[in-house]
């Protein structure tokens, strides 16, 4: 059963988007000297960048198939591996975009600049060697096209309705 009460420590911080308005964080870290509220903050702003990855991998690359093929434990493995291995690369080559761009890698749509390398692997697999590098260059220069606009501040803020 659930206890009783719970110890909790509740993180104020000024909202980015909202001058002059205060957010709160609620954690279970109540240990100041161990946990900064700038340390809480820093890993609860990572943390949803990590979730925002955990989609582009499951929707945008796997498209929502939540099969995996291998029929072995090794297999799961070496497939999710894969998956990793290939976001990661896609990522890599955002970023080299972006800093070509002068952008921030998040203004670069995941889901454009990923049909596009897709395309471009595959008609890398049947141009001949010399022409590769060629092709890749073509392929940065397409995707520099899909630059996202600056993010629009939001008129209010999200919140949690119960």
């Amino acid at each position: 059963s659930l206890p009783e009460c719970w110890q909790a420590r509740l993180v104020l911080y000024p909202e980015p988007m909202g001058p002059g308005k205060i957010k709160g964080l609620l954690c279970s870290l109540d240990d100041k000297q161990a946990f900064g509220a700038q340390a809480i903050l820093d890993v609860y702003f990572e943390r949803w960048e990590i979730e925002n990855s955990y989609g582009e991998i499951k929707h945008q690359m796997l498209e929502d198939s939540i099969l995996l093929r291998s029929q072995t434990v090794d297999g799961v493995n070496q497939e999710l591996w894969g998956i990793l291995l290939a976001y990661n690369l896609i990522r890599v080559e955002i970023s080299r975009i972006a800093k070509e761009a002068k952008v921030s890698p998040l203004r670069i749509s995941f889901v454009m600049a990923l049909r596009d390398i897709q395309d471009e692997i595959l008609w890398c697999a049947i141009a001949s060697p010399g022409s590769i590098p060629k092709k890749l260059r073509a392929m940065r220069e397409r995707v520099k096209r899909y630059i996202l606009p600056e993010k629009r501040k939001r008129p209010k803020s999200r919140t949690v309705r119960i």
